[in-house]
């Protein structure tokens, strides 16, 4: 198992010498082998071109992958890989070793740590400046469909505003009487209501509203996928005869675009 530095770590390759990545990544299991050899490996595959797909998979689970990336840019949890480099570990499973990236210290997330990012609006299919394995997954057509598929699903179903804002209601419930008792907090109960809901102002700043930023996050990644135009996540139905074709365009999120052609008795197209 690897463990991100303080600093963070982007997975760039720079050589086959571990000593190269000990002050950015730290190995944190079987450090009596100081067994690097998978991990470099995996490093080499991620920098090489978009061809080198299929190769990938011997290195890392496509569908931890997926969910990951898909997780953490719906959540907006940019104090990880994606913008700080940091709050990940790699962990190696079974005999080949296939790597699994692990979350952790999300407490910043919902939009609360920025990388100097328009949170509400930062774009899920934006390639990155140092982050090959998240720019891999752009590149990669079978993980890219894995990454779009678990982020509707992510929008559809457990954080569907609807849905999630229920939960938070429930667990401030629970919480409040605690935090009101809590003499020692570093907000006020006061702050706590505010920022349920909307923007908290701190001496340091702004804290998205944990309601509102789920709104506007879900919104905006949601005009983006129906924006998005790619065969593998749109669906071509044509129907047509002499007079009349008509073409349904259907994405995932649901909306269906109609395109109609009308012809003349001769067969040509009436603009």
């Amino acid at each position: 198992m690897f463990k991100a530095g303080n600093a963070g770590f982007s997975l760039l390759y720079y050589d086959d010498n571990w000593e190269s990545y000990a002050d950015k990544i730290l190995l944190k299991t079987q450090r009596d082998k100081n067994d690097w050899t998978n991990f470099l490996s995996f490093l080499e595959n991620i920098s090489e071109p978009a061809g080198n797909c299929s190769e990938l998979f011997t290195y890392i689970n496509e569908e931890n992958l997926a969910w990951y990336f898909a997780i953490t840019n719906v959540i907006g949890n940019f104090d990880s890989y994606l913008g700080s480099g940091r709050n990940y570990y790699l962990y190696q499973l079974g005999e080949k070793g296939i790597n699994h990236i692990i979350p952790w210290d999300l407490n910043l997330a919902w939009g609360t740590y920025s990388n100097n990012w328009n949170v509400y609006n930062h774009s899920i299919f934006n390639y990155l400046e140092e982050r090959p394995l998240f720019n891999k997954v752009l590149d990669c057509a079978n993980i890219r469909k894995l990454y779009v598929q678990n982020i509707e699903t992510l929008l559809n179903e457990d954080l569907n505003p609807t849905v999630i804002e229920a939960k938070i209601d429930s667990l401030a419930n629970l919480v409040r009487p605690e935090i009101a008792k809590d003499e020692n907090s570093l907000f006020s109960l006061e702050d706590f209501e505010t920022n349920l809901q909307d923007k908290l102002q701190t001496s340091t700043g702004s804290i998205p509203g944990l309601k509102e930023f789920i709104t506007q996050r879900s919104d905006f990644i949601r005009s983006e996928l129906e924006a998005y135009d790619h065969e593998d996540f749109v669906s071509i139905l044509n129907f047509s005869n002499r007079y009349f074709n008509r073409n349904f365009r259907q994405g995932k999120m649901g909306k269906i675009v109609h395109n109609h052609k009308i012809f003349n008795v001769l067969g040509q197209s009436i603009e």
